[in-house]
């Protein structure tokens, strides 16, 4: 590949990337994306799901890049919580990573290499072989190939000294959101899985038995639990239409209750939607009970959640 090339490639790939951050830009503001790009604030009851595009929002919203950056780490850690909070820190923990990389690259290790004679590349500057730029440009037993060996040394070191300190601070976080936090069930309790149940016993007194045992002053309680992704499945989405059908209520206007049948909505015969979303409601409800009758009557599953102190 030669140098114009890749300075192409570097700005189809640069365009690229604004087109995309000007269509998030603007897809984040449209009612109907508000469940996607702001989820916690659909659940909190903040903010309410549209189904409607709306043409005043195809504007991009100017700064927000800049805002996002503001916000304190403690702010950000109380906002998003602690999952989030380590995720970000790996982008930021990249970014430094890459920064130094690029600055010990290009103001050190790129002017040593395109000194180098060794492939004997005589061309323009701008129809030059990215070669002429890599450590193959550097002429055999030349005494510049140490501060390729140095930059990695550096490099290592440095990439290691980054780690311990990020370390050092997620963990110092961690351990300030634990200690700030009001006690949660989920931090006394333990989920076990795959328990072999002895012939003439039950799951439940296996449990009990085993943790009595072992671990008397400790155990507090368990509960064995189900496994029913079908039946999770079936009330999420009882949940999604049921909320669908209360927008749908608050609308005045009856043809926009209408909508066919058939693919996108765009063919089949024209229907009420209020009245589709009660029938499969009723078909959801009739499914919940079915599936809820059959679980009734299997054997529980050898999983448990135990409270412990």
């Amino acid at each position: 590949m030669i140098l114009s090339a890749l300075l192409t490639s570097v700005g189809i790939n640069f365009g690229l990337c604004l087109i995309f951050v000007i269509l998030y830009s603007i897809l984040r503001k449209q009612p109907g994306n508000i469940a996607v790009y702001a989820p916690r604030l659909v659940s909190e009851g903040k903010r309410q799901e549209g189904d409607q595009f709306d043409l005043e929002h195809l504007s991009p919203p100017r700064g927000w890049l800049r805002n996002a950056w503001d916000p304190s780490d403690d702010e950000f850690l109380s906002a998003v919580g602690l999952d989030a909070f380590v995720f970000m820190r790996i982008f930021v923990f990249s970014l430094k990573v890459f920064t130094f990389g690029g600055i010990v690259g290009i103001l050190f290790l790129l002017p040593v290499n395109y000194m180098g004679t060794q492939l004997r590349d005589n061309s323009e500057f701008q129809n030059k072989s990215l070669d002429s730029f890599s450590i193959s440009n550097v002429n055999n037993g030349s005494k510049r190939l140490w501060i390729h060996f140095c930059a990695a040394y550096v490099f290592t070191g440095v990439v290691c000294m980054l780690l311990y300190y990020e370390y050092e601070y997620i963990s110092s976080k961690r351990i300030a959101c634990f200690y700030s936090s009001k006690p949660e069930p989920h931090h006394f309790t333990i989920l076990v899985r795959g328990i072999p149940v002895p012939v003439g016993s039950t799951c439940n007194d296996t449990v009990e038995q085993f943790f009595l045992l072992y671990h008397p002053s400790t155990y507090h309680s368990h509960s064995v639990v189900r496994r029913s992704s079908k039946l999770q499945i079936l009330i999420t989405d009882a949940e999604t239409l049921y909320k669908r059908l209360t927008q749908l209520k608050h609308k005045k206007n009856a043809p926009q209750r209408q909508r066919r049948e058939g693919c996108l909505g765009l063919f089949g015969h024209k229907v009420d939607m209020k009245d589709h979303y009660e029938k499969t409601l009723g078909d959801i409800a009739d499914n919940v009970r079915i599936e809820q009758s059959s679980l009734a009557g299997k054997i529980l599953t050898h999983t448990a959640l135990n409270l412990i102190g």
